[in-house]
């Protein structure tokens, strides 16, 4: 019985991003934006999601990431009030909620850049 409980936790509810999320951190590197353009994701609420992407023309831009000293990538994803691309080529740290599985580090703060 156990046994199908964490299965269903973790598989269904989506239980195994627990062990993903590192919580706050700050990341070191270089910010570099690459030629490779991504949609922005938008809300992500099921049904919802897909009549507001009828409706809502999803905007394009370039995916940020930050190249750490060990030449590891850490994504940075698009939002609207952070200005990466004033520090491009900067190396910088940067504050934000990490995910170790997805390698994406989530900034929601301007004040959250520093650069070194």
């Amino acid at each position: 019985m156990g046994v199908f409980l964490a299965l269903g936790v973790f598989g269904i509810f989506g239980g195994g991003q627990i062990l993903c999320e590192k919580g706050i951190q700050s990341q070191i590197g270089t910010v570099k934006t690459l030629q490779y353009t991504e949609s922005d994701p938008g809300p992500s609420i099921p049904l919802l999601s897909d009549i507001l992407d009828y409706f809502v023309p999803k905007t394009e831009h370039n995916r940020t990431v930050l190249v750490r000293p060990d030449a590891s990538l850490v994504r940075l994803p698009y939002a609207r009030f952070i200005p990466f691309e004033d520090y491009e080529n900067k190396v910088v740290i940067v504050t934000g909620s990490y995910d170790a599985c997805s390698q994406k580090l989530v900034v929601k703060d301007p004040s959250a850049i520093q650069v070194q």
